[in-house]
């Protein structure tokens, strides 16, 4: 045994070591057999898909399928131009077909005479346009998922490079916004045939209405009639649009004439993908061992640190005793001096007797497994901290964070729109279209605040005639009728999806410090699990392709030396990064050298006569270095100059140290540092300092009342100064003179916010007032100043965490898996075969119920889990947990387990779920982060007989009874595991364990390589043994 730091730290014989090095290769023999199993699972997944992407391909060409290849970007985009020159074809043949209507066609007795009433027209001719546009935007919606299935399947991604990749993600946009024009082009249509496509019942509004599964569409239009606003017995219109369930109340200060309002809902949300908060940066360091999914790697890797961490601390060890050792001799050699006593006056220092330190003895090492797992602990928790805490997303007020929350219910889209001017006649019509036919749709359309009483601009009142409430009158009133079930587990916040300019204080994202946990994980990269590498690629691209460009998110570009000739491509770069970050008076260095030559050569006396300069009394004039200095450009400029918005750029080089001038990237720096003191230079303004007169002065004392004897309502002069703001943002600031010289008594003016203000798309609840609920009608209603794009942000993770879990075979069905999942409110049964998941939502349950409730039902098997995803997210049950979800779940207990262990565990309980039966532990959500606590037993056994309890670690699985030790600390637990009988030999993992509980689970374990996918898939995306 020795000390450090009063801490005792056991040593390791070379005994203790060998055998501890027989257990580890032991161990990684078991695990890697094991591991073995699910490989070829895989690899036999692999050659499955293959066959299945060869049969698609082969049936799409032999049906001819209109749809483009989604692994092809121009297939895509040749789509897209087929849909819009198809458009513009049928926009051009078609006709009012109410000019041809005769109604006195049938008053005739000729033979040949055609039926020409309205009656009779309407059975032949086409009424609505919106047949096309149904088939159209059903493909682009196809095509979506298609291209989403590519993504997320791995065999298709190898086929996929990473440039051809980012052409995809790119053409993905392209659709998405298709989708929105396929809406915009219908409502055109549909407003340019106003007369005969619109229904009117009073010969004032006329209405327009379609639905269909996926979207649903309104128009409510006020008809080119004369209509007195003023007059009205009420301030304000109620707009009924019955297809969506929608019910607006307009206020007067927007009436217009031939006001339009569109409304359209879809099922789906292809708004969400382009907001900030979506998903999580990309990783900058992907490389740590928290990431590891394999556990056969996992061990490797561990290993591997706690021997660099035990060569570590022994050299410390060992430089501690040299110390302790030199010490020693030191104070020595000083008693041996103080003893001589060659001068009384010498004072000679003798240090104190340090406590001893023992050596290491030969062939013995410290035992680090301790200090290995703090150690991972602790960088456990730096990394959560960095890459997944909410600050990292840098929210801002009143956003919506889809990290913590979810749209649930579609999308709800209110706009204004244009009506092209439309004049009809007995046999024809005019109708003035917009430019190119494009549909007008009118934004930011913001309710005026009423007019207050006796006001110097209108002696009237709104609100005299109203029979509505004051506070009703300023804001649209928007009433929703939501789908039965979906607000039963929770309440949503409606919020308005925009993009905004926001001042954006983003934090930079801390790196980690450099530790054995991340360079061991770097040298196993090339044997990480594929999907991980997929979805690190598939996240940062969509995120700099899929996402609209913001300010703070830099290009890259490739660094290069000036000092020599530039081939075009690096002369274009210049002017692309150079010229937008200059104003037009900038002087560069070497205009200033120019000058000073001229200024220091020495100028000549004018004479007839010419004389020729002697050689060694020529005198050179050395050119001085420029330098890019906003202090030497003098010339006039605007005071408010003006830059052009430009995205910042990174350069790439292997070059290494201070910006340099000589290279790119240390000239656009310096001219990013000249820009912004140019764009802070107006802010000076207000720092200037100005003579105080004494009427200023007198004009101050009026400021603070309780030097004169007013009353304050307890509020001293010190407070009022306190409260004042300590920085001016633009916009806001104060006019007049005096204000200025009131503003220098506040604090400095500070401008560090300059350069973060940005672009931001986002879900946000700033112009959302008075939201309410009714259980009973399932409708909501809430007021807002404007109109636009609204959806309900649901809590993501409601349902979080779990309670009772179970997963076996069904005694009905052997080949079918069943697995039941109790969440905070509702009960889950998935039904798990070779074909896919099925299964039903209902109530929690005590006990049997013949007839249960089913908020949901999957009746066919599902193999896409996306599709499974959406299915359950679209009725408010989110099961699925994302990498962040520790830091937004507010309910209950849980523990997030280490993840290869985990993933282990889920692969072997797959593997012989139809021979055992797994069901969760009350001691697990209490366990630490490294044990796992699982109960199970043999599934044919009807009693409790075989019933155990494993406890499952990253080093060994042990059969257990758990209890708890008291504590004097209440937010500490304490779980003591005592071994069992049934630990009659060491066990790797839980795969070692089950075979010695049940010798025959290896024969009757899954053979089915889809239905060991399916279950394992669906364990690792709800992840029962972490979040219940």
């Amino acid at each position: 045994m020795s000390k450090k730091q009063g801490v005792q730290r056991n040593l390791l014989t070379e005994a203790e070591q060998n055998e501890r090095q027989k257990s580890n290769e032991t161990r990684l023999h078991d695990i890697g057999s094991t591991c073995a199993h699910f490989k070829n699972f895989m690899a036999s997944l692999k050659e499955i898909e293959e066959q299945r992407i060869e049969k698609e391909s082969w049936e799409r060409y032999m049906l001819c399928d209109d749809l483009p290849i989604p692994t092809s970007a121009a297939d895509i985009r040749t789509f897209l131009t087929k849909l819009q020159y198809c458009d513009d074809l049928e926009a051009a043949s078609s006709t009012d077909w109410t000019l041809s209507v005769d109604e006195r066609s049938v008053l005739t007795q000729n033979i040949f005479m055609k039926d020409l009433t309205r009656k009779t027209l309407e059975k032949t001719k086409t009424t609505s346009p919106v047949a096309s546009f149904e088939v159209h935007l059903r493909d682009c919606l196809e095509v979506l998922r298609q291209v989403d299935a590519v993504l997320g399947n791995e065999v298709e991604m190898e086929r996929v490079s990473l440039s051809n990749l980012t052409e995809i993600l790119k053409a993905y946009g392209d659709v998405q916004r298709e989708i929105e024009k396929i809406f915009d082009r219908l409502s055109y249509r549909v407003l340019s045939m106003q007369k005969f496509s619109m229904k009117s019942i009073d010969g004032i509004v006329a209405m327009w209405s379609h639905s269909t599964d996926r979207w649903r569409m309104d128009l409510w239009g006020l008809l080119n009639v004369p209509i007195i606003f003023e007059q009205m017995e009420v301030p304000a219109m109620i707009a009924e649009l019955p297809a969506t369930g929608v019910q607006v109340q307009m206020p007067r200060s927007i009436l217009t004439d031939c006001l339009t309002v569109r409304c359209v809902h879809t099922s789906f949300d292809h708004h969400s993908r382009d907001a900030k908060s979506f998903e999580l940066e990309p990783l900058e360091n992907d490389a740590s061992s928290v990431t590891i999914v394999d556990m056969e790697e996992a061990v490797v890797t561990d290993l591997l640190i706690q021997q660099e961490i035990q060569e570590e601390i022994l050299m410390k060890m060992q430089q501690k005793h040299e110390e302790y050792m030199e010490l020693m001799q030191l104070i020595t050699e000083r008693t041996a001096m103080a003893s001589k006593k060659f001068n009384e006056n010498l004072k000679i220092f003798i240090p104190k007797t340090p406590k001893e330190v023992r050596p290491i003895p030969p062939g013995m090492v410290p035992d680090v497994f301790p200090d290995f797992i703090s150690r991972e602990q602790t960088h456990y928790e730096d990394y959560m901290e960095s890459y997944f805490h909410p600050k990292v997303l840098d929210i801002l007020p009143n956003e919506i964070n889809l990290r913590e929350h979810v749209i649930v219910g579609g999308i709800y889209s209110l706009m204004f729109l244009g009506v092209p001017g439309q004049t009809q006649y007995q046999h024809f019509n005019i109708v003035l279209h917009h430019d190119r036919r494009v549909l007008r749709i009118t934004p930011d359309v913001v309710v005026e605040e009423p007019e207050i009483a006796g006001s110097t601009r209108s002696s009237r009142s709104p609100s005299a005639r109203a029979s509505l409430k004051t506070n009703e009158l300023p804001y649209f009133i928007v009433t929703v009728k939501l789908p039965p079930d979906l607000c039963k587990w929770g309440t949503p916040s409606v919020c308005y999806f925009l993009t905004e300019k926001e001042r954006m204080s983003k934090p930079v994202t801390p790196s980690l410090r450099p530790s054995l946990f991340e360079s061991r994980r770097m040298s196993k990269d090339q044997h990480s699990d594929i999907s991980s590498i997929n979805s690190n690629i598939y996240s940062s691209i969509t995120k700099l392709i899929t996402r609209p460009t913001k300010y703070d998110e830099p290009t890259d570009a490739m660094d290069f030396f000036l000092n020599r000739g530039l081939e075009k491509d690096e002369m274009r770069a210049l002017a692309t990064h150079c010229l937008p970050r200059i104003i037009s008076s900038f002087k560069f260095p070497i205009e200033f050298n120019e000058n000073e030559v001229t200024e220091l050569t020495p100028k000549l006396k004018r004479s007839h006569f010419l004389k020729r300069n002697e050689t060694p009394d020529k005198t050179e004039v050395a050119v001085p270095e420029g330098n890019y200095d906003y202090g030497m450009q003098e010339q006039a400029e605007r005071m408010f100059p003006r830059f052009p918005d430009v995205v910042p750029v990174q350069f790439n080089s292997d070059y290494n140290g201070s910006p340099n001038k000589q290279f790119a990237s240390g000239v656009v720096g310096a001219f990013n540092s000249i820009k912004r003191q140019y764009e802070e230079k107006p802010l000076d303004l207000l720092q200037q300092v100005e003579p105080v007169t004494k009427k200023d002065k007198k004009l101050d004392r009026l400021d603070f009342p309780e030097r004169q004897g007013l009353p304050t309502n307890g509020i001293t002069a010190q407070d009022s100064i306190s409260k004042r703001p300590s920085s001016l943002i633009i916009g806001a600031t104060p006019t007049g003179r005096r204000s200025l010289r009131k503003l220098k008594k506040t604090s400095s003016v500070t401008t560090d916010y300059v350069d973060v203000l940005g672009m931001v798309t986002h879900w946000t609840t700033k112009y959302i007032i008075d939201q309410s609920v009714d259980p009973t009608t399932d409708t909501l209603t809430f007021k807002t100043d404007r109109l636009g794009i609204f959806g309900l942000a649901f809590k993501r993770y409601e349902h979080f965490p779990f309670g009772e879990w179970y997963l076996k075979s069904n005694e009905n069905n052997p080949d079918e898996i069943v697995l039941n999942l109790n969440t905070q409110h509702v009960s889950i049964f998935f039904y798990i075969t070779s074909q896919g998941v099925r299964g039903y939502v209902t109530d929690l349950m005590n006990g049997y119920i013949a007839k249960p409730v089913k908020y949901l039902e999957i009746k066919e098997p599902i193999s896409d889990f996306r599709q499974l995803r959406q299915t359950l997210v679209d009725k408010n049950i989110n099961i699925f947990a994302g990498n962040d979800a520790s830091y937004y779940i507010s309910k209950g207990y849980y523990s997030v387990k280490h993840l290869a262990t985990e993933i282990h565990t889920y692969n072997t309980m797959a593997l012989h779920c139809r021979s055992m039966k797994f069901y969760r532990s009350s001691w697990n959500r209490l366990a630490e982060r490294r044990d796992i606590i699982l109960n199970m037993k043999i599934a044919k056994d009807t009693s409790d007989f075989t019933a155990v309890t494993a406890r499952i670690t990253p080093e060994k699985t042990t059969f257990v009874t758990v209890s708890e030790l008291c504590s004097d600390n209440v937010n500490t637990i304490n779980l003591k595991y005592e071994e069992t009988w049934r630990n009659v030999n060491k066990y790797v993992d839980l795969n070692s364990a089950i075979l010695s509980m049940n010798s025959s689970a290896q024969d009757t374990s899954i053979k089915s390589t889809m239905l060991f996918i399916y279950i394992k898939r669906l364990l690792g995306e709800i992840r029962p043994l972490s979040f219940a």
